[in-house]
């Protein structure tokens, strides 16, 4: 329920009777209602001038626009899942939260177009606000944010070319100031967001390649390997080693908080470019996770899960791995791994391997993404195959084969994912498709994007 701007009827979204209605704030008694057949109000809100009326209902997934003045509904705005809405103050706009979806959209009430669609809120939106003229807004789920919500939204950054070579990979730092990129020709710059200009200088003579240098997510520690000397995870604030990498180890990521490393000894870096090098004694050459600082094991990726016993002993490589984020389980807890182009899903506080999906047909595994709520990992190889997991399913006990949502051939060659919350895919190689799936079906299905 909710007041007109002069606060003289009470306005009560009445469920039942599919109609709202109007008593007085002063007694209780009934004014007036307005009948919305077909359609079950949940919540009304008022714009500034008194004249229009929203209604949000979960039940018909829409939202609906009405002129209290002539008592004709206006627009019909389909929204899939909602929660709360909010008119900005020059009446112009409704916010829509998304309700399951964790989304808030900015909908132009006059065309019903959306303005402005904000994503990254974990779990449901319990209420939203503008702030001020208008020019802000803040949401609530499990977290509070501001968002800048003006006609053109925040300042563009433009493009930013690093100096010295073609991008590997990158993360931007916790407070969005800074990126570190990793470069393929064998250095890291950190530059600016704002302006893209260096904020110190490049750290150079690393191992050429992209899976020499590692960024933490957020960008607070980075693991490099020197082409002349023994490699070491830094605090990249400070450029203080935090911990030295063995002899023979290659980092290959970081835990979302940076207290787990995934690191790789099957590519020997002393020297490097020497065929005939042979590894120091006692290095160990085994791909593991351990902890940052202690170097302590976690977890042994050196055995083959789906080796019969007794078998002999196979070299186990990584090129890459992902923990899955905070969301749908605790961040950390779930590492997927390239083994040798087969992906395989271990428990770290266990040490359990739960399934294994190898990457052919089509080639090796190239890259590997969860959603940013942890509850689906997509992963691409160099033969355009595109696959998406759902983890939740594979936890519970599922195979990769019952747990796949999706698996085709996206592109001609090597391909890159990205995957949204609203289980939106991206893929990037020589033809460029979207891809997206319902939340209530089993598997996801092509969409246009």
């Amino acid at each position: 329920m909710t007041f007109t701007s002069d606060g003289t009827p009470l306005i009560v979204a009445e469920l039942s009777g599919e109609r709202v209605g109007f008593y007085s704030a002063a007694d209780g008694r009934p004014l007036d209602a307005l009948p919305t057949p077909g359609f079950v109000p949940e919540f009304p809100d008022v714009d500034p001038t008194g004249t229009m009326m929203a209604l949000a209902s979960e039940a018909a997934r829409a939202v609906q626009v009405w002129n209290l003045v002539t008592r004709q509904l206006v627009r019909t705005i389909p929204v899939g899942d909602v929660g709360t809405i909010e008119w900005s103050p020059d009446g112009e706009r409704l916010a829509v939260t998304g309700g399951n979806q964790g989304q808030v959209r900015i909908v132009d009430v006059a065309s019903g177009d959306d303005v402005l669609v904000l994503r990254g809120h974990i779990g449901n939106n319990s209420d939203v606000a503008f702030l001020g003229d208008g020019g802000r807004l803040a949401s609530v789920a499990r977290d509070l944010r501001i968002w800048d919500v003006t006609t053109d939204g925040p300042p563009e950054v433009g493009a930013i070319a690093p100096e010295t070579g073609f991008v590997g990979v990158f993360e931007i730092s916790g407070d969005g100031s800074e990126v570190v990129v990793s470069i393929q020709s064998g250095s890291a710059e950190f530059l600016s967001t704002k302006t893209g200009e260096a904020l110190r200088p490049p750290l150079t003579d690393l191992m050429v390649g992209p899976f020499f240098t590692a960024p933490s997510p957020a960008g607070r520690l980075l693991a490099v390997n020197p082409s002349d000397e023994q490699g070491a995870v830094l605090d990249r604030s400070s450029m203080t080693p935090v911990m030295d990498l063995p002899d023979c180890a290659s980092p290959r990521s970081f835990s979302p908080d940076g207290s787990l490393g995934l690191i790789d000894g099957m590519f020997c870096t002393f020297p490097p470019g020497d065929p005939d090098f042979l590894p120091p004694p006692g290095a160990d050459l085994r791909t593991r996770v351990v902890e940052v600082g202690s170097g302590n094991e976690v977890l042994d990726l050196s055995f083959d899960p789906d080796q019969e016993p007794g078998s002999a002993p196979v070299d186990r490589s990584s090129t890459n791995g992902v923990f899955n984020p905070e969301g749908r389980f605790e961040a950390g807890r779930y590492l997927v791994v390239n083994i040798n182009g087969v992906a395989e899903v271990y428990d770290v506080v266990t040490g359990e391997h739960l399934t294994s999906l190898m990457s052919t047909p089509g080639g090796g595994l190239l890259a590997l993404k969860f959603d940013p709520q942890g509850r689906w990992v997509a992963g691409a190889n160099t033969g355009g195959r595109a696959w998406v997991l759902d983890l939740a399913a594979v936890v519970n006990g599922a195979s990769a084969e019952e747990a796949l949502l999706f698996d085709r051939i996206t592109h001609d060659g090597s391909t890159r994912v990205a995957l949204h919350e609203d289980g939106i895919l991206a893929t990037a190689g020589e033809r460029r498709r979207g891809w997206c799936g319902s939340g209530t079906s089993q598997r996801m299905t092509c969409c246009s994007r």
